[in-house]
């Protein structure tokens, strides 16, 4: 057997994060990205080989840095779970991923308010044309260069391996993205895994449905987090009725192996909407939907430091009622929502924000910011 060296992690081969947009490439959630001119690997080969060699690597200081000061870093964790018989594969690099998750670019149709230019092509023309006058969150907007195209080559790269665990997509709007389903057609994958927000027409919903058949398992994480005008207004682009009217007909058609998620990141504005979209979302949970809250970090104007305390209560008591379900995060929203104290500067800095922004797209803001 294979001597296993002092700095290995499984990690480093078992994981693959790719942006084909800004040309970066890092192995492991917690490594450091670096930009690739021509493939994939042309970094993340050189970090593997210095790990084999006993390097430590300066793309791992993360794990490093928690080790030296005599913790349990995440690579520990790997190790445990890693099979030692294996390492000759990993030593001979002819192993395969078991995750990669490739982010197509910013290519989207919608413009949410708590999204940025990193994830959205709306925001991006936006804040190209004129920067908002937001001072917290100023670095939340700023604009990444993008680099030369090198998409349809990785593409092709990514289909070189013969098995690949879970393929994840995320964007921009995947579906709306031109590469989408060259992707999944190229790529092997036992799972694949994508985030939408289902603003598509139905065309796309059924050649989606169809490719679903390629894979073991697909989990498609819908986001939505208010109804009507509050949906319309935060998420804008959206069309409030177009969406319900997909969400019901992508429940009706779903093949056996996709799993619907209904993924809801809450803000500051979009909580105060929790009774009317609960009653929206509780009705089509089932063997095939779940639904999963998570709160807005950043930007920080739409985080819950800026939810008046007199709102407190009510959704307090809105997820009190959530309980009986089995939804993810309700008791980190309602820790959150209890917890986090209202900050005046941030508030006007939002109402600010949301202002200006109503006034660009000559919309209504649908609610009292008070």
């Amino acid at each position: 057997m294979h001597k296993i060296p002092d700095t290995f992690c499984p990690a480093k081969w078992d994981e693959l994060y790719v942006s084909f947009e800004m040309n970066y490439a890092y192995s492991c959630c917690k490594g450091k990205t670096t930009k690739f001119t021509d493939t994939v690997l042309e970094f993340v080969d050189r970090e593997r080989w210095a790990m084999l060699q006993g390097q430590q690597d300066p793309s791992c200081d993360y794990c490093w840095n928690v080790e030296q000061e005599g913790g349990k870093s995440l690579r520990h964790h790997h190790l445990e779970k890693f099979n030692a018989d294996t390492f000759s594969y990993y030593k001979h690099n002819s192993v395969q991923p078991k995750l990669v998750q490739v982010s197509l670019g910013n290519e989207c149709n919608f413009q949410c308010t708590y999204c940025n230019p990193k994830f959205s092509s709306q925001w991006e023309h936006d804040v190209n044309t004129r920067p908002y006058q937001v001072f917290s969150d100023r670095f939340f907007y700023a604009i990444d260069p993008k680099q030369p195209d090198v998409m349809e080559n990785n593409i092709k790269f990514l289909g070189g391996f013969n098995h690949i665990g879970t393929l994840s997509i995320i964007g921009g709007e995947p579906l709306f993205n031109k590469k989408f389903f060259y992707l999944i057609d190229t790529v092997n994958a036992d799972e694949l895994q994508l985030s939408t927000n289902l603003a598509v027409k139905q065309d796309t919903l059924d050649r989606f449905l169809r490719a679903c058949n390629k894979f073991n398992l697909v989990t498609l994480r819908v986001s939505i987090d208010a109804t009507g005008s509050i949906a319309e207004f935060t998420r804008h682009g959206l069309d409030y009725a177009v969406f319900c009217n997909n969400l019901n007909y992508l429940i009706a058609n779903a093949p056996a192996n996709l799993k619907i998620i209904i993924g809801s990141v809450m803000s500051s504005i979009t909580i105060r909407d929790l009774s009317e979209f609960s009653k929206m979302v509780i009705p089509l949970l089932g063997k095939q939907v779940d639904w999963h809250l998570d709160y807005c970090r950043d930007p920080k104007i739409q985080s819950m430091h800026t939810l008046p305390d007199h709102y407190k209560t009510d959704i307090l008591d809105e997820l009190v009622k959530l309980e009986k379900f089995d939804i993810r995060g309700v008791d980190m929203l309602q820790s959150v929502v209890a917890n986090t104290t209202f900050n005046r500067i941030l508030h006007q800095e939002l109402k600010h924000f949301m202002q200006e922004f109503s006034q660009r797209k000559n919309i209504e803001i649908p609610l009292c910011l008070d």
